[in-house]
């Protein structure tokens, strides 16, 4: 059965995955771990959508200028950056990877398929030749040339599968030799199991065992349920945030922190101190940082928050209605935020950490759906 991601109301799904130059064996506290996604400073390429077109837009983070709709991609999609190329994975329904070289004035320059029905999630890349692609209607782990569009095997998660014989793998985030793989393990799109995070190790394409002293290969379990938002690092505490957004409408999810070094786990904060279902983490610092929760009536809003205590700070920006799908922060300290209401879509920049706005809403064409820098 082919099954979507997220269910209504849309729940935001996306950026783009960097491997780092050493494996994460021997950190030390004194090592400062390497973000695992991009955090350009020159450009942002927007992702838009009006649920039926696709496209992508760019932002040039200098002038803030926007050149919309400089490509097509599908309606329901997410991207990557990786090495000045721009992969965008197009999910239910279309089932490939396309890849968009915007030194070619955003040529396709390849599309390859993923598989009928097998809807992806993410794509993280190792190298210029190799790539994993998370699967949300298969049990296999997909590894592919990008270059090429060449399968090179595949990684079975199937042993982590809940009764429907599906991981419902989602997001990943690659650091160093080690690939973190979420699994929603859904049942009919509710959260009725507990989820799970799988380490594969990206040199051997082997699931590494997370709890030695457990007989077989364990995955690492998470307290709480459904992840959705992207991995994203905590390089201070050397940790990665994971955020569960449990079953919408009840305050049952929040952020689970994974150790990378040891896979110990803890939770770092709820919904119900957030404000609301999780949608989204964006890092900006260890004690203030951001998330989009949105209420009961589904109202989105993004919110500062502590990683290091879990106490909320704060709203940031709160529109309403559902109109929230992304936010990020590049390596100039800005924040931005996608707003995606038909009546007055537009891409809002703020100042992390002050949180106050510097520019927007920027015209994007579609309403925007994701950001990701180079």
């Amino acid at each position: 059965m082919i099954r979507r991601l997220r269910v209504p109301p849309l729940v935001r799904r996306l950026l783009t995955v960097f491997a780092l130059a050493a494996p994460l064996a021997g950190c030390s506290a004194n090592h400062r771990i390497t973000s695992p996604y991009a955090l350009g400073a020159h450009q942002a390429f927007v992702l838009t959508t009006d649920f039926s077109t696709g496209g992508l837009s760019v932002i040039d983070l200098d002038t803030r200028m926007v050149a919309r709709h400089v490509a097509s991609v599908h309606s329901d999609a997410t991207l990557r950056v990786h090495e000045g190329l721009i992969y965008v994975v197009n999910r239910f329904g279309q089932d490939n990877i396309q890849v968009i070289d915007p030194d070619r004035n955003f040529r396709t320059v390849r599309q390859f398929s993923t598989g009928n029905g097998t809807n992806p999630q993410d794509i993280a890349l190792v190298s210029a030749a190799k790539a994993f692609i998370s699967r949300y209607g298969s049990a296999d782990l997909l590894i592919a040339d990008p270059h090429t569009g060449t399968t090179l095997g595949t990684v079975s998660l199937a042993a982590f599968a809940d009764g429907d014989g599906l991981p419902e793998m989602a997001r990943m985030a690659l650091l160093g030799s080690r690939l973190f793989v979420a699994c929603q393990r859904l049942t009919n799109f509710a959260a009725t199991n507990p989820s799970v995070v799988v380490v594969v190790d990206a040199l051997a394409d082997t699931v590494v065992d997370a709890d030695p002293a457990t007989s077989g290969v364990q995955a690492i379990p998470l307290a709480l349920r459904n992840p959705v938002t992207d991995l994203v690092l905590d390089p201070d505490a050397h940790e990665l945030l994971v955020g569960c957004a449990g079953d919408y409408g009840a305050l049952d999810g929040g952020v689970v922190a994974i150790d990378v070094t040891t896979l110990a786990t803890r939770t770092v904060t709820t919904e119900a101190t957030l404000g609301g279902d999780l949608g989204d983490l964006a890092w900006s610092a260890s004690d203030h940082s951001y998330a989009v929760v949105s209420d009961a009536s589904f109202n989105a809003s993004v919110v500062a928050w502590n990683p290091t205590t879990g106490a909320l700070i704060g709203p940031v920006y709160a529109p309403g209605g559902f109109s929230i799908p992304d936010c990020e922060v590049n390596a100039r300290g800005e924040l931005y935020v996608c707003d995606n209401r038909f009546a007055a879509p537009g891409v809002l920049v703020f100042r992390a950490g002050a949180d106050t706005l510097l520019a927007g809403p920027l015209d994007t064409g579609l309403p925007p759906s994701q950001i990701a820098f180079r």
